[in-house]
């Protein structure tokens, strides 16, 4: 994070298992966020991804503490098989038509 006055706060977390899904990215930034209380303004939000791994592998274990993660899995999958069939543009969530 950025702030107004270019003074920066960093945060760290390293997931136990590789994932491709961009959900469980921002659930994980958004934590981190949500945990620093800082009230704003910031002029720059950011999240790093690193230590890249093959995709098999990736996403195998459940999640037992949040019985919605498999549904929003095969919904994230199930778009990505769309964007892949028939572009980028195919489908897009509801927030991003603002």
């Amino acid at each position: 994070l950025k702030r107004s006055d270019f003074s920066l706060i960093t945060r760290r977390v390293s997931l136990y298992d590789p994932t491709q899904l961009a959900d469980r990215i921002y659930r994980t930034a958004r934590g981190l966020l949500d945990q620093l209380g800082e009230p704003g303004p910031f002029r720059l939000l950011g999240c790093g991804i690193a230590e890249l791994s093959a995709a098999d592998g990736a996403d195998s274990a459940g999640d037992l503490l949040d019985p919605d993660a498999q549904r929003r899995t095969k919904a994230e999958r199930a778009t990505d098989k769309i964007r892949q069939r028939f572009g980028d543009k195919a489908i897009v969530k509801g927030r991003a038509l603002r």
